[in-house]
């Protein structure tokens, strides 16, 4: 008979357990999105996005892919905006213009900030090309990186899925 108040108390805490879980998650998922916007905000990662998004686009003229690519005028690795492959002696071009000139992917790209591409094929885990030069000396809250899917074709006509890996550090 006088166990009904019991039963409140025990109900009490439980809920205020579960008031407290909720909380604390709210918190942490306001946390995590302040800090994402925060990322995303910042000068060099929308630098990096820019440089990510072009990379993804046809260069400028268009008849600069393959072997001329040192005469791009804004780089570009696809083939067309409807034909989203990218070929493996574009990125040997860049490769060797980039050997040649240690800022031309700077100049092309017309940014403050250092840059260096680097592409895997799926599958692989060392990067098949890199274009410029990663300074891993630098701490990593210092460089940005932006990952992109992207289709790879060689001069035999073979394709593979490859990351493109975009990083900026000063």
């Amino acid at each position: 008979m006088f166990r009904k108040g019991q039963y409140f108390s025990f109900d009490a805490i439980i809920a205020s357990v579960i008031f407290m879980i909720a909380v604390v998650m709210l918190l942490s998922y306001w946390h995590s999105v302040k800090t994402f916007l925060e990322y995303q905000s910042g000068d060099m990662s929308r630098e990096a996005m820019r440089i990510a998004a072009m990379l993804l686009s046809p260069p400028s003229p268009s008849y600069a892919l393959g072997n001329n690519c040192g005469s791009m005028q804004s780089i570009g690795l696809v083939n067309s905006f409807v034909d989203k492959t990218i070929n493996e002696s574009t990125l040997e071009c860049l490769q060797s213009q980039q050997q040649a000139n240690s800022n031309f992917l700077k100049s092309k790209f017309a940014t403050p900030y250092n840059v260096a591409i680097s592409v895997t094929k799926a599958g692989s885990s060392k990067a098949s090309y890199t274009i410029g030069t990663i300074d891993t000396s630098k701490p990593s809250s210092e460089i940005v990186k932006i990952r992109r899917i992207a289709t790879l074709v060689d001069d035999a006509g073979n394709t593979s899925i490859a990351t493109i890996d975009v990083y900026l550090y000063k």
